[in-house]
């Protein structure tokens, strides 16, 4: 059986003709923009049966330097965020490994190759070739359920997708138990009533707008509820009062009425960052110890997958969702797929983790790299036209908007401007092209280096050179 050979993205972000570009936009942009042109290159094959061949290097490079130059006109070009969260959503996808990109490609590439040139290009059953190339879902679910040590898991197109499957399979003609807060709006403006799809009198509000109560939980432990719903469950500031001895007995009761209780987390690491972070963000594994009966979060909120929803826990609670075909109907693609299981397969060593998946490197990066960088980058600044001083500062970085809890350790730059005050420097920086987003302190602006990239810091250098030039 042939297989076609896709470039790497390695191999194709090194062109000498793409590398000025791509060091101007985000990377995330760029491996859209990588991947949806492997996309079109599979579609276009797939249409022309007679005709396919394997494109060359350089008219994949041609693709996608315009479609770079198409996004670079309008309005992606990279934006640094140096403000110290790495997280600006706990739904924005982090950036994938190379590895875990590439694999999604090999995927792509795999998917085309439907006959062997061995046996005069004669078609073969294509349903069975890309069931023997493409990973199982079964496959998956096991070395995940191996990692994190769940009874049992189920992937679906987006965390969305998840949320919709699971309260449909239980609330279809019983009540939703959810605090009254995780119906309002969150920091942009999204509301979960809005995704539910449940008539009102099927939600059951628990607790006050901005707080709820043990005991509110408990007394929807009833006949007629189907799912009991905690955001972060207990670890979550809105429940200051819930802990897993509290879980222990909620979970009790509701299964008395065969209720399954849910943590929906925002975040749930498949790497400890005990060390690094100033407070808990539970992994997978740890919550896995707690008394939930099934957890839902994304890929992407596990630091380093697609941003595929997953929920995860006790079997028994998960074969409604499979009965209904929910896993079915909001499977994910074969391609994210193949990248999430590549990311739970680099997972398993934290050293290969911090080496190839960057969100991970990031939050354990050496304070003392930052600190080396700082001061590399401090009296290189403080010479640029637009700056009066330039000096090195311990800071922390939040891994999302308002996670207290969730504080690591950096370094930064703060810089006091020379001509215009720090918030209209900060507002022109970050409408640049590239842009640099910067935190406002005391008339100055910090740069956070533990959310920069290192290979950004000459980036930031010729901005401030070219700031007044």
């Amino acid at each position: 059986m042939a297989k076609f050979s896709f470039f790497s993205v390695n191999e194709l972000l090194a062109s000498p003709r793409l590398r000025p570009i791509v060091e101007r936009l985000h990377p995330a942009a760029v491996t859209a923009i990588v991947k949806g042109v492997y996309e079109d290159v599979v579609r276009e094959m797939s249409s022309a049966a007679a005709e396919r061949r394997t494109p060359e290097l350089a008219e994949l490079t041609d693709k996608i330097l315009a479609r770079l130059q198409d996004v670079e006109r309008k309005e992606n070009s990279l934006l640094i965020d140096a403000s110290g969260i790495l997280f600006s959503s706990p739904r924005l996808e982090p950036h994938l490994s190379r590895r875990a990109i590439d694999e999604m490609i090999w995927r792509l590439d795999a998917s085309i190759a439907g006959f062997d040139p061995d046996e005069n290009e004669q078609p073969i059953n294509t349903d069975l070739w890309m069931r023997g190339i493409f990973p199982s879902a079964t496959k998956i679910a096991a070395d995940f359920c191996s990692v994190t040590g769940v009874e049992d898991v189920l992937f679906f197109g987006s965390p969305q997708q998840a949320e919709l499957a699971l309260i449909q399979a239980y609330c279809c003609e019983k009540n939703l138990g959810i605090a009254r807060r995780d119906l309002y709006e969150d920091s942009e403006g999204n509301r979960f009533a809005d995704r539910l799809f449940l008539p009102k009198k099927r939600v059951r509000e628990v607790g006050a707008s901005n707080r709820a109560r043990f005991s509110d939980f408990l007394d929807i432990c009833q006949p007629d509820t189907g799912l009991i719903w905690l955001a972060s469950g207990v670890h979550s500031d809105m429940v200051p009062t819930l802990e897993p001895c509290d879980l222990t007995l909620l979970r009790d009761n509701a299964r008395l009425y065969s209720i399954p209780v849910v943590g929906r987390y925002d975040f749930a690491p498949l790497i400890s960052f005990s060390e690094e972070l100033s407070g808990l963000i539970p992994t997978i594994s740890e919550l896995n110890l707690l008394d939930y009966d099934l957890i839902l979060t994304s890929g992407g909120q596990l630091l380093g997958g697609p941003n595929c929803g997953i929920i995860a826990g006790r079997k028994a609670y998960l074969e409604p969702l499979r009965k209904a075909g929910f896993d079915r109907l909001f499977a994910p693609n074969r391609a994210d797929l193949a990248g999430f299981a590549e990311t739970v397969n680099i997972s398993r060593s934290r050293d290969r983790a911090e080496q190839e998946i960057p969100i991970v490197r990031m939050v354990t990066g050496p304070k003392a790299n930052l600190q080396n960088r700082a001061e590399r980058l401090a009296p290189l600044l403080s010479a640029t036209k637009g700056v009066i001083s330039a000096d090195p500062i311990p800071c922390e970085t939040l891994l999302y908007p308002g996670a207290e809890k969730a504080r690591i350790s950096s370094v930064g730059v703060r810089l006091r401007p020379a001509k215009n005050s720090a918030e209209e420097l900060e507002s022109f920086l970050e409408k640049g092209k590239p842009g640099l987003k910067g935190t406002v302190k005391a008339g100055t602006i910090v740069i956070d280096l533990k959310t920069v990239l290192p290979q950004w810091d000459q980036v930031i250098l010729s901005i401030f050179d070219k700031l007044y030039g």
